[in-house]
């Protein structure tokens, strides 16, 4: 498609006037203290809340010395919707080390009085209002320095801080902190010549506990803190955190180059491995990062260039690091916190002035997507995060696609970036592909892929270096690509739009404007020689009228392209006679099925927000659809009418091309009603040749891999099949109140699809079971709100819906 430059400048425009957070919402716990900076914070559940706040020095490369005596601690019982700030008299200045909260009453805080007290260890028992000094953690006022203090529960404590005497000073505690008690330094390694811990650097999973040195070691213990091993990280000196099954992460920051190296362990630190997979070549300084309890997520914080007026971006990782999603740009967050994968905490950072605000983390679970509906091949390309720009199926197993890199925003894919036009191949349904390079241009503009076989296919696209519009053809699967020069592009003012053929030898192409007509070749012999269509034959082009890359659709010998004036053009002898009518929208795309029903659609890029027209007689004439799923508010990603079939699948963007809402609709009677079917693939260019056989692809994410997505059919097929169900279904109660209890009688399948949605079409229950001819199923329905529900059960064969009201 055809880049709007006017929307990129507006997008742009607008980002810079207004950066509204889709993933953090911040909440100013009221301290009387301007511009205090988050220290720690401890999430107890959901509702418990505890994070500590102070003053320190901070320069555009560096954080410094804590400054003054405001120690400050705040806490919320209601999920950060009320808070109540307390002081806590550390000293002056007061160095916080860390806080840790059991419940909404009880917490501990360590910290350095720099005014000469030393480091000290408070506990409060009403809900901060006072703290009470525990003494018997006996650090030396002038030689001791308190890193940190972690409590398992009521009783079990502990405390560590620098060495002291030749060993880290850590001390117990089984009674609350009211007696604590110094480890003998046989249990703990030595450390190194001027080694030393660092405030809040460390973890606990479990009975688990690590500390982290400023020379690169991790000292472990299994046992609550009694007894101690160590271990080298590989790096000179940095920070870390643990997970769940062993993994972590060590990092080093350059703070004067703003660059940061990591290690990954997955034995729990005791062996690490570089980890050469950072967004932006770790080009930032990381402010946080925390494994997810609960998911496979890595969320991290990070700064470029400037603490004080840098770029704040928060990054997600489902794969051990390997691949990165951008999921904010924002506000200065450190000390982020997850104590499962929906709820999240983080402070901002200290800057020269501003709120000392928190930011609840508002994202969405943080759980890896997954789907029954669509299954992710990687074509194995050799180099990462290429976005598909088409697919064109064959057969069941053959499949062309071709990939290519090109900018993206939350709002907009845009310029075509490089020469990498690659090709995807496979005719084993999936199973393996064959790749390869075609040498567009460089940047390389892909316009589609057409095939006919396994071997034979067509590519049509740009080389935006100069060399103007090109098509090219492979006889050998894609080992080689010919450029076919015969179709007379002007390489100046020519723009190719999509080439196609029906058979070996028919094909056609169309481009842009030039002197006055669409340019359109047609070719009877393979491309060999192209001829172009007299302008007689084609209605003119309105001013400033041109079409899109890949926005054209054929259906026997009838063929239609849109144009960015809403108008579409039709031809029902292959392209040798055209007919243009208006759809009705400014601008826009559409698709058509088998029965010559189509939707044309317009897409609000900015507002995400979609809207459609319908066609009953091939496009000469177009009515509103005024029955979108969430009143068109999203982006269209991709509509295909169902080859055999009177079916519509849908894909859907909502907030964010990057870390939005990816859904997936169905309809079976020309968009009045839609079905979400599916949640969490962000699926492109979807084709279907039947029922039971689509594919699509994952358009260009800032930062991952290149999947394909195939339809996984099996139980799903039902879902795009008009045949009713051959079991026999019964649903009870109907009303309900608190539970949908389903019961199949007589299928022979084996295994159901249940869908649940609600009276707007939105997914709320997925489930597959398996069975033998009875089944018994429940679906707890006490948690939804009253109203209209539909439940789908579906097989291989055939599908049958069921309205139920929930009362």
């Amino acid at each position: 498609m055809r880049t709007n430059l006017y929307l990129l400048i507006s997008f742009l425009c607008f980002m810079n006037q207004s950066v509204h957070s889709q993933t953090w919402k911040a909440h100013d716990p009221g301290y009387p203290d301007p511009n205090l900076g988050c220290s720690s914070i401890s999430l107890v559940n959901k509702d418990v809340i505890w994070a500590a706040h102070s003053h320190y020095s901070v320069t555009d490369s560096l954080y410094g010395f804590f400054i003054d005596s405001l120690s400050r601690v705040t806490r919320s019982v209601d999920g950060g919707e009320t808070w109540n700030n307390y002081f806590v008299p550390i000293g002056n200045p007061a160095f916080v080390a860390n806080l840790k909260a059991i419940d909404e009453n009880t917490a501990w805080i360590c910290g350095i009085d720099g005014g000469g007290a030393g480091s000290r260890v408070f506990k409060t028992t009403d809900g901060g209002q006072t703290w009470n000094h525990q003494a018997s953690a006996s650090y030396d006022p002038s030689a001791s320095w308190v890193n940190f203090v972690h409590f398992w529960n009521k009783d079990l404590g502990i405390t560590m801080g620098d060495p002291r005497d030749g060993e880290f000073e850590i001390y117990t505690t089984s009674d609350g902190g009211a007696n604590w008690l110094r480890l003998n330094g046989d249990k703990i390694p030595d450390p190194v010549s001027g080694e030393f811990g660092y405030n809040g650097d460390f973890d606990v999973q479990g009975n688990t506990i690590w500390f982290g040195t400023n020379k690169g070691r991790i000292y472990k213990s299994k046992d609550f803190g009694q007894s101690w091993q160590v271990f080298e990280s590989g790096l000179p000196d940095g920070f870390f955190t643990m997970g769940e099954n062993n993994r972590g992460i060590f990092g080093l920051t350059d703070f004067s180059s703003f660059s940061t190296r990591m290690r990954f362990t997955r034995d729990g630190g005791e062996n690490w491995a570089d980890l050469t997979t950072l967004p932006e070549a770790g080009a930032f300084w990381v402010s946080s990062v925390d494994f997810v309890p609960g998911s496979t997520a890595i969320v991290m914080t990070t700064v470029n260039n400037s603490l004080i007026s840098g770029l704040f971006r928060t990054w997600v990782s489902y794969d051990d690091g390997l691949n990165w999603i951008l999921l904010d740009i924002g506000d200065n967050i450190g000390w982020v916190k997850f104590i499962d994968p929906e709820t999240g905490w983080g402070g901002r950072q200290q800057n020269l002035s501003g709120p000392s605000n928190l930011y609840e983390y508002v994202g969405g679970a943080l759980q890896k997507p997954s789907s029954a509906v669509w299954q992710a091949y990687d074509p194995g390309y050799p180099l990462p995060n290429l976005g598909c720009s088409s697919i064109d199926m064959v057969s069941n197993n053959v499949v062309w696609a071709v990939h290519s890199h090109f900018s993206v925003n939350d709002s907009l894919y845009g310029f075509f970036v490089d020469d990498q036009c690659r090709v995807a191949r496979t005719n084993d349904g999936g199973q393996s592909w064959k790749t390869s390079f075609v040498p567009m241009g460089n940047p390389a503009f892909v316009a589609n892929i057409t095939a006919i076989d396994a071997n034979t296919a067509w590519l049509a696209g740009i080389d935006g270096g100069g060399g103007g519009s090109k098509i090219f053809k492979t006889e050998n699967g894609g080992e080689t690509w010919t450029h076919q020069t015969t179709a007379a592009w002007d390489p100046v003012a020519s723009w190719v739009d999509f080439v196609h053929f029906w058979s070996p030898a028919k094909g056609i192409t169309m481009g842009d404007p030039r002197d006055g007509e669409y340019e359109i070749y047609h070719t009877a012999n393979g491309g060999q020689f192209w001829t172009r269509v007299d302008g007689s034959k084609i209605p003119d082009p309105i001013p400033g009228e041109f079409g899109y890359n890949n926005d054209f659709d054929v259906v026997g010998n009838t063929i239609w392209f849109g144009t960015n004036k809403g108008r579409v053009y039709r031809s029902l002898n292959s392209g040798t006679d055209w007919e243009a009518f208006d759809s009705g929208l400014p601008d826009g795309s559409f698709d058509f099925g088998s029965n010559m029903h189509g939707i044309f659609y317009y897409v609000d890029f900015l507002k995400f927000k979609t809207t459609m027209r319908i066609s009953k007689d091939g496009g000469a004439t177009w009515s509103d659809l005024n029955t979108i799923p969430e009143n068109g508010n999203f982006r269209m990603n991709s509509l295909e009418f169902v080859s055999g079939s009177n079916v519509i699948i849908m894909t859907t963007i909502n907030n964010s091309i990057t870390k939005g809402l990816f859904r997936t609709w169905i309809s079976k009677d020309d968009g009045v009603s839609w079905t979400q079917i599916d949640e969490g693939s962000n699926v492109l260019f979807m084709d279907f040749i039947n029922p039971t056989s689509g594919w699509g692809g994952q358009p260009q994410v800032l930062n991952g891999p290149s999947y394909l997505f195939k339809y996984t059919g099996n139980a799903l097929t039902g879902l795009l099949d008009v045949h009713p169900l051959e079991a026999e279904v019964s649903i009870f109660p109907n009303p309900t109140s608190n539970a949908i209890n389903l019961n199949i009688e007589g299928g022979a399948s084996g295994e159901y699809q249940i869908l649940l949605n609600d009276n707007q079409g939105k997914l709320v229950y997925k489930k597959v079971i398996r069975g033998s001819d009875h089944i018994n199923h429940s679906i707890a329905a006490d948690h939804l709100p009253s109203g209209l529900y539909t439940v789908n059960i579906s097989d291989a064969k055939g599908s049958r819906s069921i309205k139920v009201v929930k009362l």
